[in-house]
């Protein structure tokens, strides 16, 4: 797992929770789609806010928007700086990101992520995400933060 939380304890529901949200992001750069289905509820629901439009589906279909075919190149996101909050069975994960093509960076933004335990093992349940270019104080700043680590 990437480092992506600072100098922060995690219960072990927080872990696996987030853990679920990692491996899922690694799935992109692996080119895994089979894997990324094993860690959705397909029915769940999926919010993406591309200004300036708005779009709503299923978490089966979110995750069919991404070209696994290397279409658009060698696709990573790393995540970053999440937050993880944990009720029983539901869990929710602040998740900033950054979307990078090719080793560059494509997009950055933030991703909350529902996650529901089922049969001991969390699975995403819902996502709404934002997504933006990054302006070059950005940049800076996430070399920066790639430093401390």
């Amino acid at each position: 797992m990437s480092a992506i939380t600072k100098n922060i304890s995690l219960t072990a529901d927080e872990a696996d929770a987030l853990r679920t949200v990692q491996e899922f992001s690694d799935c992109i750069a692996k080119g895994d789609k089979a894997s990324m289905l094993t860690l959705i509820l397909p029915d769940g629901g999926a919010t993406l806010c591309r200004p300036p439009s708005v779009m709503h589906m299923n978490l089966a279909a979110a995750v069919g928007r991404i070209p696994f075919d290397g279409s658009m190149g060698q696709l990573e996101q790393r995540i970053h700086d999440t937050k993880v909050m944990v009720s029983d069975e539901i869990a929710m994960v602040w998740v900033p990101n950054e979307f990078y093509v090719n080793g560059r960076v494509a997009h950055v933004g933030t991703s909350i992520m529902s996650l529901l335990k089922v049969d001991g093992k969390w699975l995403i349940s819902g996502s709404v995400d934002n997504s933006r270019k990054m302006v070059m104080s950005e940049v800076n700043q996430s070399a920066e933060n790639k430093r401390i680590r």
